[in-house]
């Protein structure tokens, strides 16, 4: 009876093994070259007009004022929610005390008489938003009488309607506060300090809810 070379048999496999993997890798390597992988789809975005200096801008005071009067005419009471972190308190509100929350932003009202010579307006189409976005900035060091400093309005185009405001004002001169208004279901402010190192924190992060 032949012996059982352990040596000769370990190799032949491992070499047949191998062969495998050889044959296994190039099959790998055609299907890839056959079926490329598609490249992620681009964002995009239609420029409206670049520069918009000339036209009035949206009277987000007075449309904040008008959303605020039609919240108090309805016959439910919103819901205050304080985010800390991971967790959330609620609690009901009273409807007049919506307009204390929103003080700080009815301080200064945000027209073309008061910020066209001091912000530029941008306009664009984010189809990824399915909005028109314009966008207000300083176009040159503001005095200290006003604490705007940026903001945002979202128009649907489909029916030309508000959708979104986004204001930021300077609170002192390390903290901001910042207003997402969504229309007609719920408002979230937020305040920011940043400190010596530059690092920011949230001091505090609350949203009114009254379309539920």
């Amino acid at each position: 009876m032949a012996a059982f070379d352990i040596n000769a048999n370990f190799t032949k496999m491992h070499r047949m093994q191998k062969n495998r993997w050889l044959s296994l890798l190039v099959l790998l390597i055609f299907m890839a070259c056959k079926n490329p992988q598609k490249a992620p789809p681009e964002i995009q975005t239609h420029q409206i007009n670049a520069d918009t200096t000339s036209a009035n801008f949206f009277p987000v005071t007075s449309f904040l004022k008008g959303q605020l009067h039609e919240i108090k005419s309805l016959p439910v009471n919103p819901i205050r929610i304080m985010i800390h972190g991971q967790k959330e308190d609620s609690a009901w509100m009273k409807l007049n005390d919506i307009e204390n929350e929103l003080s700080p932003f009815f301080s200064f009202t945000i027209d073309s008489a008061n910020l066209k010579p001091w912000f530029e307006q941008k306009s664009f189409l984010d189809q990824t938003l399915n909005a028109y976005t314009f966008t207000y900035d300083p176009v040159k060091t503001l005095p200290d009488s006003i604490s705007v400093k940026h903001f945002d309005v979202y128009v649907n185009p489909d029916d030309n309607r508000v959708s979104r405001i986004y204001i930021v004002l300077k609170k002192t001169q390390n903290s901001e506060q910042q207003l997402t208004w969504q229309t007609g279901k719920w408002a979230r402010i937020i305040t920011l300090l940043t400190g010596d190192d530059g690092n920011t924190t949230v001091v505090s992060d609350k949203k009114i809810i009254w379309d539920y």
